[in-house]
């Protein structure tokens, strides 16, 4: 009887400490950045494949308005990440001339690239954006992964994307 007390009690505190460790996990990993210029480097540094996130710009551009960066590193080593801002038509004519992109996929064609639409939270319509993609591929082990750059022409939004979900 008493050991079973004990094994029950052992169970209810390890279930505690996975609830504990989930929440913490969720809250820093998760992060909807609402100090923009004073996280983006800083978001950026911590993603693992860097090559993914080299297309984004340095530093935002002063008249970008509407700024939003979200973040999300998964529990077995997926990592999404985007930029997306407001800005003049020429500043993203001059970001598209700077690549040269695999594929080019305009809002109508939008039933592939799956592995893109798992980036969004929720709030960003992929089907008003043209997408741009400078690289996408598999690994040996399966992980795919994809970025590059969105327009949303109507709006003048660019929206800079780096995906490698589990």
């Amino acid at each position: 009887m008493k050991q079973k007390v004990l094994q029950i009690g052992l169970i209810i505190i390890i279930l505690t400490i996975l609830v504990l460790v989930f929440i913490f996990v969720k809250i820093t990993n998760n992060s909807n950045i609402s100090d923009v210029e004073k996280n983006y480097q800083k978001s950026l540094k911590y993603i693992t494949n860097q090559s993914g996130v080299k297309h984004f710009p340095e530093k935002i551009p002063e008249d970008a308005r509407n700024i939003t960066i979200y973040k999300n590193a998964g529990y077995f080593g997926s990592e999404k990440i985007y930029l997306k801002f407001i800005t003049n038509k020429q500043y993203i004519q001059n970001e598209l001339s700077k690549y040269d992109f695999v594929e080019v996929e305009k809002p109508e064609e939008r039933n592939r690239n799956l592995e893109f639409l798992s980036l969004s939270p929720g709030n960003i319509s992929l089907y008003t954006y043209n997408l741009y993609i400078i690289k996408k591929g598999c690994n040996v082990r399966r992980r795919c992964f994809s970025y590059g750059i969105a327009v949303n022409n109507e709006l003048n939004e660019i929206l800079y994307y780096y995906s490698s979900p589990d």
